[in-house]
């Protein structure tokens, strides 16, 4: 059985509140579920953890000042999204690499 897969308003805007999110340095308590699963990599290193709490943290940590997300590219998957974003401080251009799409 397949499932047929559809981009949607819904995606879209879930995938902008997570890009935000690295800006916010929040754990989006008001989008994800408690025990959602995370799934990050960039050319150098990927990592994986599960649930808000620990995102969270993890927002805390890397709390550098505020920064501009571009969302890319977002596409639906049967149980969430592939997100592709680029960051950069705010105020300044475009890092030279871009954010690798983040599984969640």
């Amino acid at each position: 059985m397949s499932v047929a897969i559809h981009p949607s308003a819904e995606t879209d805007r879930l995938s902008r509140r997570f890009a935000d999110m690295f800006g916010a340095f929040d754990g989006g308590d008001d989008v994800f579920a408690a025990d959602v699963l995370f799934d990050l990599n960039m050319p150098v290193w990927r990592f994986q953890m599960r649930g808000r709490e620990a995102w969270g943290a993890q927002m805390a940590a890397l709390t550098r000042g505020p920064l501009r997300i571009d969302v890319l590219r977002t596409v639906p998957t049967a149980s969430g999204f592939v997100a592709e974003h680029e960051e950069a401080p705010a105020g300044r251009g475009r890092r030279p690499h871009g954010a690798p799409p983040l599984a969640v």
